[in-house]
């Protein structure tokens, strides 16, 4: 999407970071996508139960 919309992004910016060894940059993307990612999922699972609340149950 940053190539096709000729727009500086999280990618590009990583990509100048590593070429430039510059690893304060890499290591708080990185961390920055492990969170969303945890809260992503989170937030689907909760979705799932209050959609769904027999799925919590033991079986």
């Amino acid at each position: 999407m940053e190539t096709y919309f000729s727009l500086p992004g999280i990618g590009q910016a990583v990509g100048i970071a590593v070429q430039a060894n510059d690893l304060p940059i890499v290591q708080g993307v990185v961390a920055l996508v492990a969170v969303v990612y945890v809260v992503v999922n989170t937030l689907v699972d909760t979705g799932y139960r209050l959609l769904d609340p027999q799925s919590g149950r033991q079986r």
